[in-house]
């Protein structure tokens, strides 16, 4: 899916998500800070504004694992979203952050 998430109090995201190779496995679902943002089911759900680092883990294999960076701004502030998606950058070969 992504692993940058902008989102406004009270909305919700659904992660998209595969392992490779496709396996019956059990998933858990972990918030940084619930106070920011709660994760259910693969379900994150803004709380309020801040910034939450949600992961998602093989059950039994904790090594395996991804973070998705959620940011919520505040309900005040409609330019954020744009603004967020579109301030980085980064270099495909390189890995480098570009303003």
């Amino acid at each position: 899916d992504k692993d940058q998430v902008a989102l406004f109090p009270n909305e919700e995201h659904r992660i998209n998500f595969t392992l490779s190779p496709d396996a019956n496995v059990d998933f858990e679902f972990i918030s940084s800070n619930e106070q920011v943002a709660t994760v259910s089911a693969g379900l994150i759900k803004s709380v309020a504004e801040g910034t939450a680092t949600i992961t998602v883990r093989v059950k039994g294999y904790e090594t395996i694992s991804a973070d998705i960076n959620v940011t919520v701004f505040s309900a005040d502030d409609p330019i954020a979203k744009v603004e967020f998606y579109n301030a980085t950058i980064y270099g495909f070969y390189t890995g480098r952050q570009y303003p």
